[in-house]
């Protein structure tokens, strides 16, 4: 895919992002792991366009100590729980994908499942580098389950 193609749909996936954040919801589940799926996406598409790849796991798009500065290994694009793979309830699964010579990835997938699956009426949530959201009710959701509405 050429550079302008990228780099559209890079914008295009950001910008709804945004829309998803401020409103907080998707298709009706006010849940916060459709929120923070969606905040991981556009972190990812962020990380992307600073260092030429995905990053290689959720800690590297966290804020690393304050001496640190930001880097490849602690971007500052999430917070420091969502990186480290669990919040609010929902537990997340980040795989990157696709690596390249130099060891840059360029697809992932993302899982976000509920700690306590006790309840089997919960969503569960997946994506990709595509940008789209897609949940499975009462298990785990993955590229074949119905996309979200927005």
């Amino acid at each position: 895919m050429g550079f302008k193609k990228v780099l559209t749909r890079r914008v295009v996936v950001i910008m709804c992002s945004a829309a998803l954040l401020s409103c907080g919801r998707v298709r009706g589940y006010n849940s916060t792991g459709a929120t923070d799926i969606q905040a991981l996406n556009t972190a990812l598409i962020k990380y992307e366009l600073r260092f030429g790849g995905f990053a290689p796991n959720l800690k590297a798009l966290g804020s690393g100590y304050l001496d640190e500065g930001l880097s490849a290994n602690a971007a500052g694009l999430i917070d420091s729980v969502l990186a480290s793979g669990t919040k609010a309830g929902y537990h997340y699964r980040y795989q990157p994908l696709k690596p390249d010579a130099q060891g840059k990835y360029h697809a992932y997938e993302i899982h976000a499942d509920p700690v306590d699956d006790s309840k089997h009426d919960q969503p569960h949530y997946f994506t990709n580098e595509t940008g789209t959201i897609r949940v499975q009710i009462g298990r785990q959701a993955d590229v074949n389950s119905s996309p979200e509405k927005q």
